[in-house]
């Protein structure tokens, strides 16, 4: 080789296959954070489907609240199960192909879902939904943090697939209720009273029952009402293209990811090898380089704490009864914040609708407006997570999302009073989960069975809150969601503290 070709190689050709390279790199991540946007908006306008469609769910299959309460742990129970999944295969494969399989499984699912007339083939066709959500929301986590993982814009990336998702959530309740009717409030009362009855049937022999308490377990205008049914037939069988719809939106949004597969099968087979598009796969000298030039300008140009960084690298060196600790801290405060975050989305449209007497409509609205503020407070994270630490987000979250949820006690005063309190109650959730993540990020690494045992502590806040409500509810009476997503809110605020202590106190040993 001459010098001359030498000179050309070195100060040209090099330089721009270097070039070439990064925005390829670049534009294979942008694609990929696209498709993961898409799959979060989905996982947001699939969350209040069954939440939404709660009271036509009971006169659609003849069910009470406590059947369709038990479907929301079902699927809950599905979503464990998918966390679960996540933490044994993701590290082990190619991430796209799973999101395919996994987005294939929900579409599939929750279109055999709405053609059910069984109550029970329902429940398992909702399980299975779960599980495909389930795994997409862990490995979305971890996915997400390392794609960008030392970017200066790790944080407000994570923050907007969130933001993505509180999205879907508003426009879920509105795109619902285009499929729902209308009912009549005596003709919820009249609902209520046969759950109270059933009940106490099951509690008594109707030979103890004595006749001046006036329950009579075979009167027949127990079981026959009186009440002409507005919302019946033709119209309550239409509430199934709810379902329709939404599994084709979520086939709709995997294709992405689809191209992003096959593309890389095809690649493969045509050249052999695999391209260099993943994020930590074939990593060569000059994206070592790359990176290396992207980890001093992130600490150069963001608010990162040394100590942390530190606390990191020598996490594998605590004792076991510490990691044991921490985990489940972790664990247990993704599990309040599931409670908190959950119960609106599963039960805010039926009490609304029970209790406070309020039309369909408004009570869709209503969860509209707390996904709103969900998405409000998202949108307000990605603008101020790489400037702002998550330790102070999360403290700001906690507090509103406290204050919202004490104020729902003055529900029955003034309808004001329930749209403020929801409003301050969405915004102070919306971005705690995501800001705990990376929280999580700055003390160990987001692994895939990281990301799965917060998934897992979300999955068992899913399963165990519905049930224990309907419990309540049925009990005590509707009023009953109210307490328990308060004490949830309060116990949250006592977890944070004693993780925050726990890892001010470890890190100050390393």
């Amino acid at each position: 080789m001459t010098w001359k070709r030498y000179a050309e190689y070195m100060f040209v050709l090099q330089p721009l296959v270097i070039f070439e390279k990064k925005n390829k790199v670049l534009i294979g991540k942008c694609i990929k954070t696209t498709s993961l946007y898409l799959t979060f908006w989905m996982m947001g306008l699939t969350s209040s489907l069954i939440g939404t469609s709660f009271v036509h769910l009971e006169k659609l299959f003849g069910v009470t609240s406590n059947e369709i309460s038990i479907i929301l742990v079902i699927f809950s129970v599905g979503y464990l199960v998918g966390a679960i999944l996540c933490a044994f295969i993701y590290d082990r494969g190619v991430p796209e192909f799973y999101f395919v399989a996994f987005n294939l499984l929900s579409s599939f699912s929750t279109l055999v879902s709405g053609a059910m007339e069984n109550i029970f083939v329902f429940g398992a066709a909702i399980a299975v939904q779960g599980c495909g959500m389930g795994f997409d929301d862990a490995a979305g986590q971890s996915y997400c943090v390392n794609l960008w993982l030392n970017h200066r814009l790790q944080r407000p990336f994570l923050q907007a697939a969130h933001a993505l998702w509180s999205l879907g959530g508003v426009l879920s309740p509105i795109v619902i209720k285009i499929f729902l009717c209308e009912f009549q409030h005596d003709q919820i009362v009249e609902s209520l009273e046969i759950q109270r009855k059933t009940v106490e049937c099951n509690k008594f022999n109707s030979s103890t029952l004595s006749t001046v308490d006036d329950i009579n377990c075979n009167n027949s205008q127990f079981h026959n009402s009186n009440v002409t049914e507005v919302c019946a037939g033709d119209e309550l069988e239409y509430s199934r293209y709810a379902f329709y719809t939404i599994g084709s939106i979520i086939f709709a949004a995997n294709i992405p990811f689809l191209i992003i597969s096959i593309e890389k099968c095809l690649t493969r087979n045509s050249t052999g090898m695999t391209i260099a598009i993943d994020y930590n796969r074939n990593i060569t000298i000059d994206d070592i380089t790359v990176n290396e030039a992207e980890i001093k300008k992130s600490l150069k140009h963001s608010e990162v704490d040394t100590s942390n960084i530190k606390f990191s690298g020598n996490f594998e060196l605590l004792n076991r009864t510490s990691k044991i600790i921490y985990l489940c801290l972790l664990f247990i405060m993704a599990m309040l914040n599931m409670y908190i975050e959950i119960l609106p989305i599963n039960f805010l449209v039926s009490f609304a609708v029970k209790h406070l007497k309020w039309s369909v409509m408004d009570s869709s609205l209503l969860l509209s407006c707390f996904f709103t503020a969900h998405f409000v407070g998202r949108i307000l994270a990605v603008l101020t997570s790489a400037c702002i630490r998550p330790i102070k987000m999360i403290s700001a979250n906690i507090v509103l999302t406290a204050i919202g949820c004490t104020s729902l006690l003055l529900s029955n005063t003034s309808p004001l009073i329930v749209w403020a309190a929801v409003t301050v109650a969405g915004l102070g959730v919306s971005n705690t989960f995501p800001s705990t993540v990376l929280w999580v990020s700055e003390t160990v690494p987001v692994s895939g069975r990281i990301s799965s045992i917060m998934i897992a502590g979300a999955s068992v806040g899913t399963i165990s809150s519905p049930y224990f409500v309907s419990l309540l509810t049925v009990n005590y009476g509707t009023f009953s969601f109210i307490y328990v997503l308060i004490s949830a809110a309060l116990a949250h605020v006592v977890v944070f503290i004693f993780l925050y202590l726990f890892i001010t106190k470890i890190a100050r040993r390393l």
